[in-house]
């Protein structure tokens, strides 16, 4: 991974996990830590992934399977964190700076099983290694799965084969998810795993839009959106099955709230002091409400009035 992607180590809480409920269900808490998870998935220093691990006093795997092919193919990263009675597993998203994960993005064709072909050859890519992580776990303890971008396209996908291969019976949370399917596998996946798979949407993140509906594609599991900036509102949750957002519409607010911004000459609010944090309220409210920074800091819990 790049530096656009990796977070200063002092920026990660040591109460990230803290939250997570001890039943499942969608819960805020729990989600907050599935955020921290996937974000925690971009990094592939080891010294910081081992900082961070022990700041939340959990075990830590981390897969990068190699390629074994000069020309750009899938290049599938992510950690596995594991604590008494629970197993996260976070794939990383898209890193700009990295070809391989923009032809992932792009070859949004769809295969035979009803697939964005990108995604599913991402997952296959690094499968061999995500199931011999998952391979013993226990089916009374949580599994959760998340990721953020394309990571959460491939939670969605890990999910499915973890209830085809290993009977086990994960909790999904994505966020800024692309669609990863024809309706038709929408449509069966949620059978099955749509109660259990929560999409959070955070402002005019355009990236849930696409690929769009008018592709064949079709949105899984329960959405949960917020206006820019605010904080997440576990009793708006939509359940399945629900294909928000659109692109057009999605576009159409986009633009306008880009203009209002221009017009009135405002940033967005500082989430980050670090540079990478201060240049990101600069960006269009498409392309910068789809930074992790911006689903951590909507699930931080409301300040205790004094």
């Amino acid at each position: 991974m790049t530096f656009l992607v990796r977070l200063p180590l002092e920026f990660y809480p040591a109460d990230a996990l803290d939250g997570l409920a001890p039943h499942e269900g969608f819960d805020l808490g729990t989600a907050r830590a599935t955020a921290w998870a996937a974000q925690l998935a971009y990094e592939d220093e080891p010294e910081k992934l081992d900082a961070v691990a022990a700041r939340w006093r959990v075990a830590l795997a981390a897969f990068s399977p190699p390629t074994g092919a000069a020309l750009p193919m899938p290049q599938t990263r992510g950690i596995v964190l594991r604590r008494p009675g629970t197993t996260i597993l976070a794939f990383a998203g898209t890193d700009p700076l990295v070809l391989a994960n923009w032809l992932t993005d792009l070859l949004f064709f769809v295969n035979d099983d009803g697939l964005h072909g990108g995604f599913a050859a991402a997952l296959a890519a690094a499968w061999t290694d995500v199931a011999a992580l998952i391979a013993d776990h226990d089916p009374s303890h949580r599994l959760l799965i998340t990721g953020h971008s394309l990571g959460g396209a491939l939670a969605v996908l890990a999910a499915q084969q973890a209830v085809i291969e290993h009977l086990l019976l994960p909790e999904v949370y994505t966020f800024g998810m692309p669609r990863v399917g024809t309706e038709a596998f929408a449509r069966d996946y949620d059978a099955v795993l749509g109660a259990r798979t929560f999409r959070l949407v955070h402002g005019e993140d355009l990236v849930p839009a696409v690929p769009p509906s008018g592709l064949g594609f079709h949105h899984v599991g329960c959405c949960l959106s917020c206006p820019r900036h605010t904080r997440f509102d576990a009793a708006l949750l939509k359940p399945p099955p629900c294909d928000d957002p659109q692109l057009v519409p999605g576009l159409q607010s986009a633009l306008r709230e880009g203009v209002r911004r221009l017009v009135s000459l405002s940033l967005d609010p500082l989430i980050r002091s670090d540079l990478k944090g201060q240049a990101s309220r600069l960006l269009a409210p498409a392309l910068g409400d789809h930074l992790p920074d911006r689903y951590w800091q909507a699930l931080e819990p409301e300040p205790v009035a004094s």
